[in-house]
């Protein structure tokens, strides 16, 4: 299981509550959910004011390392809307509305 928090994205064994990874970023309220996909969870952050989306890998554990973290789309992520996985590819739309297509 996967759960966004106020300042960071963790993932959980459902079986046992146990933490299995975590991954910090700056931010509060941020509503768009994980998803998942080619074997990396796409969560949404901050990095200050900047709207990010990172693409962690999966079998992660511990805290998240630049190792784990596959890509990071360094702008335009979205705070609000989820980002949408079909086949290879990554639909997001900002919270501008704008729409942004991306290779998984």
């Amino acid at each position: 299981m996967v759960s966004s928090a106020a300042n960071h994205v963790a993932a959980y064994d459902p079986y046992t509550g146990k933490e299995i990874w975590w991954c910090g970023y700056e931010g509060f309220s941020i509503v768009a959910r994980p998803v998942t996909g080619h074997g990396c969870v796409y969560v949404c952050g901050l990095e200050g004011e900047t709207r990010v989306l990172l693409a962690i890998r999966q079998n992660a554990r511990g805290e998240v390392t630049q190792e784990e973290l596959v890509w990071k789309l360094p702008h335009g992520g979205p705070l609000v809307p989820s980002p949408l996985v079909v086949g290879d590819l990554i639909f997001l739309c900002n919270d501008r509305g704008v729409a942004i297509c991306l290779d998984a």
